[in-house]
């Protein structure tokens, strides 16, 4: 399944989901993967051969996000990415680029 936006696009893969989107501050392309086990458990970003937990609005801090299965996965990972882009703008607003 593809999910895609003018900034960002999100593909599943069997146990893996990969986001796309365009970087605010390099203004490059940039591609993050996330998977979880078959029966479920926390969610992991994958980067080269390193794993690492993956936690709310899709950063390494808070509250680590669990996925049940690969389909919950693809459901988690998108609201995340909007609780992320939700949160950025509440930020621009307030703050300014």
């Amino acid at each position: 399944m593809n999910i895609q936006s003018p900034r960002a696009t999100i593909r599943q893969d069997a146990n893996n989901v990969v986001l796309q989107y365009n970087d605010e501050c390099t203004g490059e392309r940039a591609s993050r993967r996330f998977w979880v086990a078959e029966n479920g458990g926390y969610i992991y970003e994958i980067t080269g051969a390193h794993r690492t937990q993956v936690c709310g609005c899709l950063s390494t801090r808070g509250y680590t996000l669990e996925a049940k299965d690969a389909a919950d996965l693809l459901r988690v990972i998108r609201a995340e990415w909007r609780a992320a882009q939700r949160e950025e703008k509440a930020y621009q607003k307030r703050w300014g680029k």
